[in-house]
């Protein structure tokens, strides 16, 4: 079991060079690619001391490119690949996560915890949310609108296999049923929050969405607020904002 690994988390990093699901606009391979390898260099000068693995399930030739063969010539990190997902209509959501089952079974030995973050994404602040333990899932959750920041999840082993795993199978985009919906679902359902936690501060995000092609930056004075209100919630063990 994975509780009685040492206390050993990797990052996990995922990857669709070339996109394959319904509503993307965010769809150059090339750009795509760029924004992956910025992203993996950040994270790999944030996490020194963890073990990190990209994790693609696009046919891009990644032996090919140039660009990606010195990346891994200079960053220490591993690359799983898999194949492309048939599931277009499900969604991104369902074809990372599908990726994300596969990747944790592979590595379930070695583990204790997992930190996902959508590949493109630089969570500037990265370091600084991700110090200390994880009990079980942090996650930012929101009751209103019944949702999950999946792109940004820490969860221990024994978690994401005996809660998560498999949920992707419930999720279709084309029929509005997200990968964030579905995982808060799962923790309503069974009662799960007292195994959740909030990020102990706002994440700071940089990047592009996949879906619209718009910037993830946060405007200022609603970071400040919300990082109030996580100070209060953590201290009384909210584990979720109301809206």
């Amino acid at each position: 079991m994975a509780s009685n690994i040492l206390n050993k988390r990797a990052i996990l990093l995922t990857g669709t060079i070339v996109p394959n699901s319904i509503f993307t606009n965010y769809n150059n391979p090339q750009t795509r690619l760029a924004d992956y390898i910025k992203a993996i260099k950040f994270y790999r000068s944030r996490f020194p001391n963890d073990d990190i693995y990209f994790i693609e399930n696009s046919e891009f030739d990644l032996n090919g490119d140039e660009a990606f063969q010195d990346l891994r010539r200079e960053n220490y990190f591993e690359v799983i690949r898999f194949p492309k997902s048939d599931k277009f209509n499900e969604g991104k959501g369902y074809q990372e996560f599908e990726m994300v089952d596969k990747a944790v079974d592979i590595l379930k030995e070695k583990y204790s915890s997992f930190i996902k973050i959508t590949g493109r994404y630089i969570v500037e602040n990265i370091s600084r949310i991700t110090r200390g333990k994880c009990k079980g899932l942090i996650v930012d959750l929101n009751k209103r609108q019944q949702y999950a920041q999946t792109y940004l999840l820490w969860f221990t082993t024994d978690f994401y296999l005996e809660n998560i795993k498999g949920e992707y199978k419930n999720v279709n985009d084309e029929q509005g049923r997200h990968i964030e919906h579905v995982v808060y679902q799962k923790i309503k359902n069974k009662n799960l929050f007292s195994s959740c936690s909030l990020f102990k501060r706002t994440p700071l995000t940089s990047g592009t969405t996949g879906s619209y092609g718009i910037s993830l930056k946060r405007n200022k004075l609603r970071v400040m607020t919300r990082n109030v209100e996580r100070f209060f919630y953590n201290i009384l063990g909210i584990p979720a904002f109301f809206y």
